[in-house]
């Protein structure tokens, strides 16, 4: 049975077995490590069961003073921000006050995509915790090492996931592509086919004119159900 053994002023931190996470915690708008210390278990039950998770000031190594037991639920600050304004429109001669509803997805207090609305925020965060990053990034925080170096991903809870994302190799519409660049407020990614050539137009539109034909850069919300995000 598991039991609860706890850092004090005694333990020697340099002997410590110190797993480090990239997880981009931020508390109080200060940076933090995480990371899993064998044998110290802080907590039973929960999301985390055995909780051997802590963490610590990313500008700081890792003490007595600083080590803080970790019980989040997500290792990031994903929120929703509301912020319904009046504003005045002017047509044909006539000036009326009407109400822009702006609702974004935040992470870690910035904002992340932008949304027609509140229920469809909460639709996102859903799909944020079973995005497939997500799902593949968090099951290879407890895997093994040499899982852990076969599998290449950007965790979206990851510190600077945004640029781990540039260059990644994915499927568009069963055509490779390499991502460019993540937009932030609209949530997307833009991404170019590999090689000299534009995308083709998929075999499902037959002969029909689409958006993107003859285009070399696609931008398309991280949730598009057209893109695989594991290609080698």
């Amino acid at each position: 049975m598991c039991k609860i053994k706890l850092i004090d002023k005694n333990t020697d931190i340099e002997k410590l077995k110190i797993r480090q996470m990239n997880w981009d915690i931020v508390i109080n708008g200060v940076p933090y490590y995480a990371c899993f210390i064998d044998d110290y278990v802080h907590s039973i039950g929960g999301g985390w069961g055995a909780n051997n998770i802590w963490c610590y000031p990313r500008n700081e190594k890792p003490s007595f003073d600083n080590l803080i037991e970790y019980q989040g639920k997500s290792p990031v600050n994903w929120g929703i921000k509301y912020e319904p304004t009046l504003t005045l429109k002017t047509k044909w001669g006539e000036t009326r006050a009407h109400t822009n509803n702006s609702v974004i997805v935040t992470r870690n207090g910035k904002d992340f995509y932008y949304c027609h609305s509140i229920a469809k925020a909460q639709v996102i965060l859903e799909e944020i915790d079973e995005h497939p990053l997500n799902l593949n990034a968090m099951a290879n925080d407890h895997a093994g090492t040499q899982m852990k170096n076969e599998i290449k991903d950007y965790n979206l809870n990851e510190i600077d996931f945004d640029k781990k994302a540039i260059g990644r190799k994915i499927w568009w519409r069963s055509q490779p592509a390499v991502i460019k660049s993540f937009i932030w407020g609209s949530g997307t990614i833009a991404f170019e086919p590999e090689g000299e050539k534009n995308f083709e137009i998929p075999k499902e539109f037959g002969n029909e004119q689409f958006y993107y034909e003859g285009e070399r850069t696609i931008t398309t919300s991280i949730f598009d159900k057209h893109i695989w995000w594991f290609r080698d």
